[in-house]
């Protein structure tokens, strides 16, 4: 949602008022026309730009979002692995809000949103060899870094009474440095949308 108006004044954020009116032009995530609606900003009024959360499997940890369009977004993970080992993330999403088009009814769905995206991953090891991982890929050299390309596929899920957004995700890739090591990672998270 794209701001309209002008944001109340400091002291109106000062006094704490609750009741302010904020007007937004409909524009996320699939609105061809552009609507305009006046909203109590007490209320979850859909979409932002920016989540924060969590994600379990492998890897498990930190996890977040930042919306650059409508259908595309970056995010960024820290996380640990029963491997013994530290991996930083970064994708960039294309995301397909219109995906599940109900065409009998009219109506757009856009509380299931699918996914793809291209990434990297960075690995971190204090482990010798034995201990860096029981995963093949992971324990071939006996090198503390490894980093390399990955490919997330996915689903979220946004509720639109709910501030939250919650993402299943499947993530082939590939270690290029120091050796080339095929990988595959998954699991589910949520997040809170500020």
């Amino acid at each position: 949602m794209a701001l309209v108006g002008a944001l109340p004044s400091q002291e109106g954020f000062a006094q704490g008022s609750r009741s302010r009116k904020v007007t937004y032009r409909n524009s996320y995530p699939n609105s061809h026309a552009t609507s305009r609606s006046t909203v109590n900003n007490s209320q979850y009024v859909g979409p932002s730009t920016f989540e924060i959360g969590i994600m379990i499997g492998d890897p498990t940890g930190l996890s977040a979002k930042f919306r650059t369009a409508p259908d595309r977004a970056v995010d960024a993970g820290l996380s640990y692995s029963a491997g013994n080992y530290i991996e930083l993330i970064s994708d960039y999403f294309w995301q397909f809000p219109n995906a599940f088009a109900n065409a009998s009814q009219g109506s757009i769905s856009t509380d299931f949103v699918p996914y793809v995206g291209l990434g990297i991953a960075c690995l971190f090891s204090s482990g010798n060899r034995a201990e860096r991982s029981a995963n093949a890929y992971r324990g071939q050299n006996l090198s503390n870094t490894a980093v390399g390309p990955r490919i997330p596929l996915g689903m979220e899920y946004l509720p639109k009474s709910l501030p939250l957004s919650f993402f299943a995700e499947i993530v082939p890739g590939t270690l290029l440095f120091p050796d080339s090591a095929p990988f595959v990672e998954g699991g589910v998270g949520a997040r809170f949308r500020l």
